[in-house]
C-alpha cells in the first residue's frame, strides 16, 4: 500500500512539473515572439520613415534646383517661373518638414542630426530665392550663397544615408 501511495504520489509530482514546465515554455515563447514582433515592426517603422524622409527631401531638393536654376539664368520672363517655382519648393518644404518630424520621434540622433541639417541648408536655400529678388543684392554674391547652401544640403543628406545604412547593418 505504501508504495501505492508513494507511486501516485510520484505520479502526482510529475505531472505538476511537467505542466509547469509547459507552461513556463509557452510563457517564454510567447514573450519571446512579442519581442520578436516588436523588434520586427521598430525596423519597419524605421524604414518607413527613413524613406518617407528621403523622397520629402528629395522632392524640396529638386524643386529648390529648377527654382535657383531661374534664378541663375536671371531673364526677366524667369521671374514668375521662379515665383510659380518657390511655390512649389514651398509646398515640397512642409513635406519634407513633416517627415522630418516623424523620423524626430524615431528617436536615432545618428540619423536624425544630419537630416535636420540637410532640411536646414534647403530651407535657408529657399529663403534666400525667396529674398533674391532684391535689387540691392549682387547677383553673383546670392549665387555664391546658393551654391554653398546646395554642396552643403547634399553633404548632410549623404551622412544622413550612411547613419541609415549604419544602423540597419
Amino acid at each position: 500500500m505504501d508504495a501505492v501511495i508513494v507511486g501516485a504520489a510520484a505520479g502526482l509530482l510529475g505531472a505538476a512539473v511537467g505542466a509547469g514546465g509547459a507552461i513556463g515554455a509557452a510563457a517564454f515563447a510567447g514573450r519571446h515572439q512579442a519581442k520578436t514582433q516588436k523588434d520586427h515592426w521598430r525596423r519597419q517603422f524605421q524604414r518607413d520613415t527613413h524613406v518617407a524622409f528621403a523622397v520629402a527631401w528629395g522632392n524640396f531638393h529638386r524643386t529648390l534646383i529648377e527654382a535657383s536654376d531661374l534664378f541663375r539664368m536671371g531673364a526677366i520672363p524667369a521671374a514668375e517661373q521662379l515665383t510659380s517655382a518657390l511655390t512649389l519648393a514651398d509646398q515640397q518644404r512642409e513635406k519634407a518638414s513633416d517627415a522630418l518630424s516623424v523620423l524626430q520621434l524615431d528617436g536615432v540622433r545618428a540619423v536624425f542630426m544630419p537630416a535636420w541639417q540637410a532640411h536646414e541648408h534647403l530651407v535657408s536655400l529657399s529663403h534666400l530665392l525667396q529674398s533674391a529678388s532684391d535689387p540691392n543684392r549682387r547677383h553673383e554674391a546670392v549665387w555664391a550663397e546658393v551654391s554653398r547652401h546646395v554642396g552643403a544640403a547634399r553633404q548632410e543628406y549623404e551622412h544622413f544615408i550612411d547613419a541609415v545604412n549604419e544602423t540597419n547593418s
